[in-house]
């Protein structure tokens, strides 16, 4: 999970520094909302993606825990946690219900 993690992190981390950033482009005279709203939404994204790993590792789950979600609904969890905040929730939801059931892989999704 945490090579997953790392290699997520990559993909998703903001890079302020690199040319043409929003800061970049805000300087050279670019407007501020139009530069920093979809940097925002990445930020968040992050979040969700990176909080969503820390909150299963915490209750004991492993990728075969998370994998038995996509088995029970044919979508994979991450991509719940990634598109929004509903996801994210859901996940957090779904986490727990997992850690109270014990037997992972014999929960089922509502």
């Amino acid at each position: 999970m945490a090579h997953l993690l790392l290699a997520a992190a990559k993909r998703l981390a903001p890079k302020d520094k690199r040319l043409g950033e929003p800061v970049s482009r805000v300087r050279a005279g670019a407007e501020v909302l139009p530069e920093f709203w979809p940097r925002y939404e990445l930020e968040k994204r992050a979040m969700r993606w990176h909080l969503f790993h820390q909150a299963a590792e915490a209750a004991g789950l492993t990728p075969a825990d998370i994998g038995a979600y996509f088995t029970l609904t044919g979508r994979p969890l991450t991509d719940r946690v990634l598109e929004s905040e509903d996801g994210y929730r859901e996940a957090l939801d779904w986490i727990e219900e997992a850690r109270r059931a014990g037997d992972r892989a014999s929960r089922q999704v509502e």
